[in-house]
């Protein structure tokens, strides 16, 4: 009986971390979205929908860009 216990413990948590492994998106004020967010895309997104203006755009991709070859 107490090695049936164990085995069922073991599968949770084997579960759990394969879980924890492969999950790709987290909750952020009840949308879903992706863990790893391309920098550039938010950006574009931002600058079309004229949250930010032509120059800043340009400025903070050249900050990416600068960041990268570091």
């Amino acid at each position: 009986m107490e090695v049936f216990i164990m085995i069922i413990f073991a599968l949770l948590i084997s579960i759990g971390i394969i879980y924890l492994i492969t999950k790709e998106e987290e909750y952020k004020e009840g949308v879903l979205v992706p863990v790893r967010i391309n920098p550039k895309e938010v950006i574009k997104e931002k600058f079309l929908s004229g949250q930010i203006d032509e120059i800043t755009y340009y400025e903070m991709i050249l900050k990416l860009e600068n960041n990268k070859e570091r």
